[in-house]
């Protein structure tokens, strides 16, 4: 955790708009938030902190890593097009599209990820002779149990019939 008189800067640093569009220049660019705080040399625990704080924050740096991913994407495209048609720079190619691929997942799944959806319905049928015998003990319980209740309990427990 940083000590207050680091937290005081950062927070006027913070401030300053240009300083945090320069923060999410630079992770729109392709630095995490780790290597973009030491470029702005600003306490990655403070930056941190600010983005977390709202929801509009948030969606800001999460902005700035699909602006990234989506990047890196288009560049695979350009990559492939101009492919040597060899085995190690196809291993390669794969091998950074996996891995790009997984980035675009954790940074926007709603894109990229995977979607679990469950669809069920579900149909109750009540066999209406179970009905009957429901309402049949009800009515018993109401007759016989609860008005043998008040001696069963102790004198400081008093039930009220409505």
């Amino acid at each position: 955790m940083a000590r207050k008189t680091t937290i005081r800067a950062f927070g006027e640093w913070a401030k300053a708009e240009g300083n945090i569009a320069g923060v999410l220049e630079r992770i729109a660019g392709g630095l995490t938030l780790q290597k973009a705080a030491v470029a702005v040399k600003q306490p990655y625990t403070c930056l941190h902190g600010y983005f977390e704080a709202t929801p509009e924050l948030k969606d800001r740096l999460a902005g700035a890593r699909r602006a990234w991913v989506q990047a890196r994407k288009d560049s695979l495209v350009e990559k492939v097009d101009t492919l040597k048609p060899d085995k190690d720079h196809v291993a390669r190619l794969k091998l950074e599209h996996e891995i790009i691929d997984n980035q675009a997942k954790a940074y926007h799944r709603e894109m990229w990820g995977e979607r679990l959806q469950v669809e069920k319905s579900v149909t109750v049928e009540v066999d209406e002779g179970l009905l009957g015998s429901v309402d049949e003990l009800l009515r018993l319980a109401r007759e016989k149990v609860l008005p043998a209740l008040p001696s069963l309990l102790p004198d400081t427990v008093t039930v009220e019939e409505k």
